[in-house]
């Protein structure tokens, strides 16, 4: 009775395992292949957080990230030869990217020796000069399309062209299509210990006190710094905004933000640099070189420093925006947001006697620790004539010399 007792249940085992086995076939029949979002090997998949522009069919785009490879993104005819779909990425991304893997659909057996030429492009820092990463002629849509970079890169846009689809050798009448984009990141959690700097940076610029400044740095994109009172013919020299942190700091990424718009009926499109200096600088270094944005659907550019997700030291930065096209007039130059991401580091001075010691004023009491932070970028203003500030150095000392700093930018 035990032999067949333990038959049975060994029986049973095996008629679940053929069910569970049976139904899995069923479900990827009638629904393709269900694609994992995470690799083992510690890679998230970042894709469906891309901002994705294609040629035709945008109610298809959320097909590409659902999982399911029987679901297509394809345009609306085959006039859609060649077809280019880009994927810029997430602006808050700051991890370098790994691997991408393009996968299409196939329905029977006679699709199987479908084929078209497939380029894998991207940009960096959003400078449109297209680099290639793999480009294959007569890729076999049954097969998924991968490429895995040498080293990670920060990269802003991924592209995907496909053109000359056939069927074996000949020419054939599919229309392009992608069923998944997978673009894979380190899973870490770097992001989370980094911090947005620029909200205590010191903001000049050229039109020396036009505009709101604060506007640049308050997190709110519907807010503009119009930094000139003029257009851009008007402008004697560089058309240019600096952020100053005090201090050289650990930075990973900037991101800059312009207008944005429904639609554009003036099409404005920008072309602008980015320039880093340490405290140790006697020039700019150019960080980002001609990079293009626009009011529509590139209005938010993230631009990656270091290698890797490394950061790289600079204490002050300067936009310049080089040109404005623009088919209505001649437009003021103005930016909605400019953000620096880095980490938070407590400022060190230890042979300033004065740091960190208590002070008191006579109005505007509440911020006048920042006279004795040892941050040059931060300052206390008073209200009114005459203004006191007094600082308790809770020892006696013999002083050698007194420094004072005055906000660079006015007060």
């Amino acid at each position: 009775m035990k032999g067949e007792e333990k038959m049975k249940r060994i029986v049973r085992k095996c008629f679940m395992a053929f069910l569970a086995l049976f139904i899995t076939l069923s479900f990827v029949s009638t629904h393709g292949i269900m694609v994992n979002a995470v690799e083992e090997g510690g890679l998230v998949d970042i894709a469906k957080h891309c901002d994705v522009t294609v040629p035709q069919n945008e109610g298809a785009i959320s097909n590409m990230f659902d999982g399911n490879t029987q679901t297509i993104w394809s345009p609306s005819s085959t006039a859609g030869w060649p077809a280019t779909v880009t994927f810029k990425l997430p602006a808050d991304n700051t991890k370098p990217v790994e691997k991408i893997v393009i996968r299409f659909k196939i329905e029977n057996s006679s699709q199987e020796n479908w084929n078209m030429d497939v380029k894998l492009g991207y940009y960096v820092n959003s400078v449109t000069d297209e680099l290639i990463a793999k480009d294959v002629k007569g890729h076999m849509l049954k097969n998924a399309f991968e490429f895995e970079f040498d080293e990670p890169i920060n990269i802003s846009h991924a592209l995907v062209t496909m053109a000359n689809p056939k069927n074996g050798d000949s020419q054939a009448g599919f229309w392009p299509q992608i069923a998944e984009m997978e673009i894979y990141v380190a899973d870490d959690d770097q992001e989370s210990n980094l911090s947005n700097l620029a909200s205590n940076a010191v903001i000049t610029s050229c039109g020396n006190g036009a505009g709101n400044a604060s506007n640049l740095v308050d997190g709110n994109y519907s807010s503009l710094y119009v930094f000139y009172n003029g257009g851009m013919s008007t402008i004697n020299g560089e058309a240019w905004v600096q952020a100053d942190l005090g201090r050289d700091m650990s930075i990973s990424s900037l991101e800059i933000a312009f207008e944005k718009l429904a639609s554009d009926t003036n099409n404005f499109g920008f072309t602008y640099s980015i320039y880093g200096m340490k405290t140790t600088d006697t020039d700019w270094t150019k960080l980002v070189a001609s990079a293009t944005a626009n009011r529509t659907d590139n209005s938010v550019n993230e631009h990656l420093l270091g290698v890797d997700g490394a950061t790289v030291k600079y204490s002050k930065f300067k936009i310049v925006i080089e040109s404005i096209a623009s088919t209505g007039g001649d437009p003021w130059p103005a930016i909605a947001e400019f953000k620096i991401f880095g980490k938070e580091e407590a400022v060190q001075d230890p042979d300033n006697l004065a740091w960190q010691k208590p002070t008191h004023t006579n109005t505007n009491n509440v911020t006048s620790s920042k006279i004795t932070d040892g941050n040059v970028a931060s300052s206390w203003s008073g209200a009114y004539y005459p203004g006191y500030v007094d600082i308790d150095l809770e020892e006696n000392y013999n002083i050698s010399d007194i420094e004072v700093y005055l906000p660079t930018s006015g007060y």
